[in-house]
């Protein structure tokens, strides 16, 4: 989608939108250079992938094309809820930590306050998206329970660190 609408394009609306930066998961590493390039001059941060599969070398151009922080992926699939088991993306978060001076956040599947506290130990951030978008679409039209379900989830999660 962004580059259909245009990279210059989609940075204007997004500055205009007030958005600081983006999670771009399906940009190739080696296809960023010009994307990073152009966020870097409008001062809007840029977010790609690592994941446990990433080889070493890729890893490197991914944490040279990202600004604001890095996403570690925890784990190798796809997003939502479940058990996790954090000790192979600890290693993979120590290896960047070599690679670059940004923060590393781990998402995928994180949900609960033993995950975030988990992350806490070795990365920056941890990083929570269906967890939060589970209750949304549990709260359907009613918005403020939605806002209400979200605000408790996030200090529950919060909590642990």
């Amino acid at each position: 989608l962004i580059f259909k609408m245009g990279l210059d394009a989609f940075l204007k609306a997004a500055k205009a939108a007030n958005l600081s930066g983006a999670v771009v998961p399906d940009l190739p590493a080696e296809e960023a250079e010009e994307f990073s390039k152009r966020c870097r001059d409008a001062d809007f941060k840029l977010i790609l992938l690592v994941a446990p599969t990433t080889t070493p070398k890729r890893a490197e151009i991914v944490v040279k094309a990202c600004s604001g922080f890095v996403y570690v992926v925890s784990i190798v699939g796809i997003t939502g809820e479940r058990t996790m088991v954090f000790q192979p993306v600890r290693e993979l978060v120590g290896r960047l930590r070599n690679l670059t001076d940004l923060p590393l956040c781990v998402g995928f599947g994180i949900s609960q306050p033993e995950h975030v506290k988990e992350v806490g130990e070795f990365a920056d951030g941890a990083i929570v998206g269906s967890a939060l978008v589970k209750l949304l679409e549990g709260a359907g039209t009613h918005r403020e329970k939605a806002i209400q379900d979200v605000v408790a989830k996030v200090k529950q999660l919060s909590s642990s660190v």
